[in-house]
């Protein structure tokens, strides 16, 4: 009989399981026996603390007395009140009060609090188990000697851990996500996350966010066009050859005095691209029209020759940055390989149809906290990849593993797909989660919390947040005169072609 009545409590707890409610167990007989009482009063208890319930009573009859006379008694147990009563431990049962019969009526005996308060600040060095998942900056871990993960720094590791200081219980982490009490890591407090848990105040404000590849680098070959727009490059072929046929012409309107060097289309063309390039002609113009002509255009040739010139250096050393990619339609324009973080499809879904959700999801790749080392080399190295994933724990990978001059080598977008708070989960109904939850509302409101995050930045992030002075001179290297050389070397294979062509001819004809 007593088994199937334990059973039918915990059906019972099982079905009806509100650990904020008050339950109060009733049973009309008492077992003989005060140590049998025991058993079957503790073993109401534990069956209710499995499942975090603690504001329960049992009421029992004096065994004792007669059936019809016998006083009442109410049981009840305090959790977490010495380091052998931890959680669902439970030792000792307390008598809170008793229904004492008093001729016709019954009454309390000492009208005691039939739901004391069970909050504690003390744990008593009572060992709670803590699933831990690794997100910096919010969880940095390492690995030990013996090849297990040790968690060494991050937010919540020291939130974590002043907390234990303060309530005096003892961290276990458990590699069991199933097995936890509370649960650590970069959590988003979410209502449909909240069944059979219950979230802390929240600690940190995070957002989910595409990663793009930094904006490239200008190649150096283009160095030497870039100066100039494309309409001011066709401004001046105009100009040139305009200015070539009007040399040509102005030539040839003098029957009396011919140049030879201007009659001829061909010479005209090398003479005028020789005055651009600030290089001399062999020959002057002897007609008065022609040279007022000819000092026009070495004017001409003088203003778009210094401004070229004033500019190349700069170019050189700072050639500039191509467009990077800005929002959603440059990325699906740029043709790159997606990739999405765990958890993080249902906040693609949340578009709709203003994005290509099924193709995106059909075609990306998965980031498991495996993988992210794999999908972030790509991103930051090949920059053929955007990564969607946790604003702030991706960032800081970034300044810490992903740097070039003091910069990550992939960026954000400024705007958030999603935003939200982070908090910590424990089981429903846990007697740490209002201790917790109070002092990180005090760390917050001091801003012990923001204090904290700015100082992991700065530990682990290269230049977080630092203006980089610049370099005081720029030295010249063969990877900035590319251009120039590159521009020599197609030189060079054209007269080496013409010359090749010039002997095949002479030789054949």
């Amino acid at each position: 009989m007593q088994v199937r009545l334990l059973d039918a409590i915990f059906v019972v707890f099982q079905r009806m399981w509100n650990p904020r409610a008050r339950y109060v167990i009733v049973t009309t007989i008492a077992p003989r026996g005060s140590h049998l009482r025991d058993v079957v009063i503790n073993s109401f208890l534990t069956i209710a603390s499995y499942k975090n319930i603690y504001n329960i009573i049992v009421l029992m009859p004096e065994a004792s007395r007669g059936t019809d006379k016998a006083s009442l008694n109410i049981f009840t147990w305090f959790p977490y009140t010495s380091s052998s009563n931890c959680g669902s431990k439970v030792h000792r049962r307390v008598l809170l009060d008793q229904f004492v019969p008093s001729g016709n009526k019954t009454s309390l005996l000492s009208n005691a609090n039939l739901f004391p308060s069970k909050f504690h600040n003390n744990f008593y060095k009572c060992p709670i188990e803590f699933f831990i998942q690794h997100w910096p900056p919010l969880t940095i871990t390492t690995n030990a000697s013996n090849g297990a993960m040790e968690y060494v720094d991050g937010l919540e590791i020291r939130i974590l851990r002043l907390v234990s200081e303060l309530t005096n219980f003892k961290i276990i982490v458990s590699g069991n996500p199933d097995t936890f009490e509370g649960l650590f890591g970069a959590v988003w407090m979410e209502p449909e996350a909240s069944v059979g848990v219950d979230s802390t105040w929240p600690h940190f404000k995070g957002a989910t966010t595409w990663f793009v590849p930094r904006e490239r680098q200008v190649p150096q070959w283009q160095s030497l066009i870039k100066i100039f727009g494309t309409s001011v490059w066709v401004f001046v072929l105009a100009c040139y050859i305009s200015a070539s046929f009007t040399f040509w012409l102005t030539a040839n309107c003098h029957s009396k005095k011919k140049n030879s060097s201007y009659t001829q289309i061909g010479v005209v063309l090398m003479n005028s691209l020789s005055t651009i390039l600030c290089h001399p002609v062999h020959l002057k113009p002897t007609t008065a029209l022609h040279q007022a002509f000819f000092v026009l255009w070495i004017f001409f040739c003088m203003v778009i020759n210094n401004a070229y010139q004033s500019s190349l250096i700069g170019i050189l050393a700072q050639p500039g940055y191509l467009p990077p990619i800005l929002n959603m339609k440059d990325l699906l324009e740029s043709g790159i390989d997606l990739a999405i973080q765990n958890h993080t499809e249902n906040v693609l879904k949340e578009y709709g149809t203003i994005l290509p959700v099924d193709h995106i999801l059909d075609s990306s790749i998965k980031c498991n906290p495996q993988d992210m080392g794999y999908c972030l080399n790509r991103l930051s190295y090949d920059s053929n990849i955007a990564v969607l994933g946790g604003r702030i724990g991706i960032e800081f990978r970034g300044y810490v593993n992903y740097t070039y001059n003091g910069k990550p080598l992939f960026v954000p977008f400024h705007d958030n797909v999603r935003e939200g708070y982070m908090t910590f989960y424990f089981k429903k109904g846990h007697l740490l989660t209002e201790s917790f939850s109070i002092i990180v509302m005090r760390l917050h409101d001091a801003g012990i919390i923001a204090r904290w995050v700015e100082d992991i930045r700065m530990k682990y992030g290269k230049h977080f947040n630092k203006i980089l002075s610049g370099k005081g001179f720029y030295v010249l290297t063969l990877n900035h005169m590319q251009g120039a050389f590159q521009l020599l070397l197609l030189g060079v294979v054209a007269s080496v072609v013409c010359f090749s062509l010039e002997i095949t001819y002479f030789y054949t004809f």
